[in-house]
């Protein structure tokens, strides 16, 4: 059961949304729940927590992977957190890779912490513009 606090943090009892911190931005969660295939982009203004499968890119304010849960394309966020598998590039200003996590591919980050027993394969780099970070949201969309 999520939980709407009036600080707008999103709260779902010991998941990987409540280890990765508050919703930055509009305080808007999307679940994709564990048994989802989405195939093709998606595009947030607020948090994204995937628990299933997604074949395409991710652009959203926040992104969690959950443990269990696969990206195979980009994912680009302010804050990326990383607790199942992603192939392909990693893009955000913060970027952890929780325990158990599995990253095939580039990161690209302001700030990255890797905690023990996940595992990275790739290249990783802090680029000197933070711009070159920032997810690609469609802006007239924006309510």
């Amino acid at each position: 059961m999520f939980v709407k606090t009036s600080e707008s943090k999103v709260v779902q009892g010991n998941s990987v949304a409540q280890r990765s911190g508050a919703v930055q931005s509009t305080g808007i969660l999307s679940f994709l729940g564990p048994d989802l295939i989405i195939v093709g982009d998606l595009e947030s203004h607020g948090l994204i927590q995937v628990e299933g499968s997604v074949q395409g890119d991710v652009h959203a304010r926040q992104v969690i992977v959950g443990p269990k849960a696969k990206v195979t394309g980009n994912v680009v966020a302010d804050d990326v957190t990383v607790g199942g598998e992603v192939i392909g590039s990693v893009r955000g200003l913060t970027v952890t890779l929780l325990s158990g996590s599995r990253v095939d591919g580039e990161m690209h980050h302001k700030s990255l912490a890797i905690e023990h027993g996940a595992h990275f394969e790739g290249h990783s780099r802090r680029p000197q513009n933070a711009e070159e970070l920032a997810p690609k949201i469609d802006k007239a969309r924006r309510g």
